[in-house]
């Protein structure tokens, strides 16, 4: 909680958004508009843990109210950090709160495409392993 309103804040300084004009706004939103707005939320929120459910190791899957609470966390790491860094907040949690790599995922993720091909600099790289087609080259260059 005590992040949540350390984030706030922060919006709140970098937008230079007094509290007090927020929650005018806030205040002249329609309730309709208001319930639409937090149900489409909800729903993002529940679509993403159901689709993290499905990606992570079967075994390793957390339950579904404490991967609720990580996808809650991303998906508000995801908003509101610069450059798309927010993203990054996923691995950090799956590995701090669950035990679960970010290559764990990751390929339990690919386990069902058809046909898998990888790209990497490193011809010694894990993801080779579990790919069809592997290709070794510096994406970059």
């Amino acid at each position: 909680m005590t992040v949540a309103i350390a984030l706030l804040a922060l919006l709140l300084y970098w937008g230079e958004l007094s509290l007090a004009e927020a929650l005018g706004a806030w205040r002249e939103l329609p309730l309709t508009t208001w319930l639409t707005v937090l149900a489409i939320h909800l729903g993002i929120y529940l679509c993403r843990t159901l689709r993290f459910a499905a990606l992570l190791p079967g075994e390793r899957t957390p339950a579904f109210p404490q991967l609720l609470a990580i996808s809650s966390a991303h998906n508000l790491a995801a908003y509101v950090m610069p450059a798309k860094t927010g993203e990054a907040s996923l691995l950090l949690y799956l590995k701090g709160l669950c035990g679960i790599s970010g290559s764990e995922s990751f390929t339990k993720g690919i386990e069902r495409a058809g046909t898998k091909v990888a790209i990497n600099s490193d011809r010694e790289a894990p993801i080779f392993k579990d790919i069809d087609l592997g290709i070794v080259a510096d994406i970059n260059a």
